[in-house]
């Protein structure tokens, strides 16, 4: 009896310490990093929003926003009691954490989190009371069940998939939601795959088998999904180009953008080179919370792109005028402006060899028609 105390006390204390640790993670980092995350953006918008000159600007116009993302700004004690006689729900004073109303997709996954530990580890089989240590192992060993298997493996995707986000300073309430569904999801693919080869007396699929294709579906990550959807595109643009499934300027044709921030762009609705180049800037900073300076980067990059292949019929000449631009060092719209007003300021062509070899090369990289968009690309994103 002792034993078996102990060992179902150890086994809970498990299923406890597992089913919230995602959760403390992230109250860790609405404790610690929210607050840096706010004054970081307001940061960046006095830089690159030149229609915002003072902290009070910043917040005024972007205020909801960021009250939705990173949590209220600290209020004076009058500007709290005012709230409060009016009926309003208003945080503390001092207190930037993420309101209480909106973490419930953390409570939710949580509790999703600690019904699969349950399901896992609590196991009729085991006979009471236990009579030796190796048998309180045998109490921490998961059910074999493509079920319990398949909600192992989206355990494993949640803790991957939380530590990055908190590590790249990305963790946010959605991010639960979607651990929840992702849960849920696994476990009926699970079903389905028991069901298709364990329903009839003919399936010769072996258990083992079945037991690790359940896993590996639970924790396949997001970003090679979006990596297998890139790969099936390219394939089916080589094929045929006339297939709905070819994406026409992917975001892979710019440089610098890695898996990861491809996968959180899409996640905001950002699939393509023209989502980015016309998408609201200051939105993508709070929601992806990628740092300022590469999004600006890769939008500039966008809009080159997209004036480069509005002037080319098929996307390999685009590629190739782009590769062009690149081997001259102009990577982006800004870049191809300011060789232009380079070129403007030099000797005229007339009597300086330099200005004709300078035009020359500038013309083979593009064309004059292309060079003369380069003065309204600018106008299209923020200064930097």
């Amino acid at each position: 009896a002792f034993l078996t105390l102990i060992g179902r006390s150890l086994q809970w204390m498990f299923i406890a310490v597992a089913s919230v640790l995602p959760a403390l993670l992230f109250f860790l980092f609405d404790r610690v990093k929210l607050a840096t995350l706010r004054q970081r953006f307001e940061r960046e918008m006095l830089r690159f929003d030149p229609s915002v000159q003072t902290l009070s600007d910043v917040r005024a116009r972007y205020g909801p926003g960021m009250d939705e993302v990173y949590g209220p700004v600290p209020q004076h004690p009058g500007a709290v009691t005012t709230a409060l006689n009016e009926g309003e729900k208003a945080p503390k004073a001092g207190s930037r954490r993420m309101l209480p109303d909106r973490r419930g997709p953390v409570v939710m996954a949580t509790v999703v989190i600690t019904i699969g530990w349950i399901l896992a580890l609590l196991n009729p089989d085991i006979e009471a009371p236990l009579e030796s240590v190796q048998e309180i192992v045998l109490l921490f060993e998961p059910q074999r069940s493509p079920v319990v298997f398949a909600f192992l493996g989206a355990y494993v995707f949640t803790l991957n998939a939380v530590l990055r986000s908190y590590v790249r300073s990305d963790l946010r309430p959605k991010s639960y939601a979607h651990i929840t569904i992702r849960i849920i999801a696994a476990v009926v693919f699970a079903w389905v795959l028991e069901a298709l080869f364990f329903s009839t007396p003919q399936a010769t699929t072996s258990e083992d088998a079945l037991l690790v294709l359940a896993f590996v579906v639970g924790m396949l990550p997001d970003t090679l999904l979006v990596r297998l959807q890139e790969v099936a595109r390219s394939f089916a643009k080589t094929a045929n180009k006339s297939l709905s499934l070819v994406e026409r300027y992917p975001l892979t044709d710019l440089e610098g953008i890695d898996i990861y921030d491809r996968a959180r762009l899409l996640d905001e609705g950002v699939s393509n080179i023209e989502g980015l180049a016309h998408h609201d800037l200051p939105s993508l900073m709070m929601y992806t919370r990628i740092p300022a300076g590469r999004l600006v980067h890769w939008t500039d990059q966008a809009i080159l792109f997209l004036h480069v292949a509005a002037t080319t019929e098929e996307g390999e000449a685009a590629t190739q005028r782009l590769a062009k631009l690149r081997a001259y060092g102009i990577q982006t719209a800004t870049d191809l402006e300011s060789v232009r007003d380079a070129a403007a300021r030099r000797v005229p062509a007339s009597t300086s060899a330099n200005g004709d070899q300078a035009e020359s090369k500038l013309e083979s990289a593009g064309d004059a028609g292309m060079v003369q968009v380069g003065a309204s690309a600018n106008g299209d994103q923020p200064q930097s």
